[in-house]
């Protein structure tokens, strides 16, 4: 489910800002409020490994898998690193085991046009102004 912020009011956008990155660990009570957990959060640094014209033999496929990830809330943002020898990947996932088999379907990844680091990290903080300016224009 893709983030849509429609609320103006400031507190309930950063109660939504908050659910996105979070998952609900018990839901056996309706009537009890839930205890949020934070959803792993990992950044991907794909280096390219062979000529930007074999990159771009296998771009649209590429991007056909970014949007897939995209619109299953996987991936937060992503992009070509400056100069053009990869690209960056913000992603969201229970755990590594499942970033890992998104990048397996990666078609830098099948056809080795890319190697792959991926770094976890826990959000501790966050800037309610900068997620709210990304998600507002999304």
């Amino acid at each position: 489910m893709r983030l849509q912020l429609q609320n103006t009011n400031q507190l309930q956008l950063k109660h939504e800002i908050k659910q996105y990155f979070c998952k609900r660990i018990d839901k056996s009570d309706k009537n009890k409020q839930y205890q949020l957990k934070l959803i792993a959060m990992f950044i991907i640094i794909l280096t390219y490994q062979k000529s930007l014209n074999e990159v771009d033999q296998h771009l649209e496929a590429h991007k056909r898998y970014l949007e897939k990830f995209c619109h299953s809330d996987n991936f937060i943002v992503s992009g070509r690193q400056v100069p053009r020898t990869g690209g960056v990947i913000l992603c969201k996932a229970y755990n590594r085991e499942e970033v890992e088999h998104i990048v397996s379907q990666d078609p830098f990844y099948i056809h080795e046009i890319a190697t792959y680091q991926i770094i976890e990290f826990e959000p501790t903080q966050y800037s309610y102004e900068a997620l709210k300016g990304i998600f507002t224009y999304i």
